[in-house]
């Protein structure tokens, strides 16, 4: 899908990370994070995903390019419904729901997710999950 749309796409993941959890969840999680990035990202735009282990747990952040961040409060991002650009409601469909899905599968995880801007053109989910404690 990059390809087809003109974007850059980088995977860093670190190997031997092992998470314990709901792998249909996890990927859903993975998918709505990518599909968020390549959706808001625009045309010759980047977007990044790095999963790597920090600490306790594994860390992992999508990234992407975007024309301009979203106005107020970033973490309203995960609320049902919510759309930071009504403009683009039919231009880039979905229902708003992606990101609530994931704060859910990450909850259900005893993880954590955030959103942050770097800068005024790069949106980054992080998303924290434990790792499996050995014994």
């Amino acid at each position: 899908r990059a390809i087809k749309e003109n974007k850059t796409f980088r995977v860093d993941i670190q190997p031997m990370i092992t998470l314990c959890g709901d792998e249909k969840a996890l990927r859903q999680l993975v998918n709505i994070l990518l599909d968020n990035a390549l959706k808001y990202s625009p045309e010759g735009g980047a977007v990044s995903l790095t999963l790597k282990g920090t600490g306790k747990n594994a860390e992992l952040v999508v990234s992407n390019t975007v024309d301009s961040v979203p106005e107020g409060e970033l973490n309203d991002l995960f609320d049902r419904f919510y759309r930071a650009d009504r403009s683009r409601n039919s231009s880039t469909g979905g229902h708003g729901l992606g990101l609530s899905i994931a704060q859910a599968v990450v909850n259900a995880h005893r993880g954590k997710i955030g959103a942050s801007a770097p800068d005024e053109h790069t949106m980054c989910f992080t998303v924290l999950l434990p790792l499996p404690t050995v014994k």
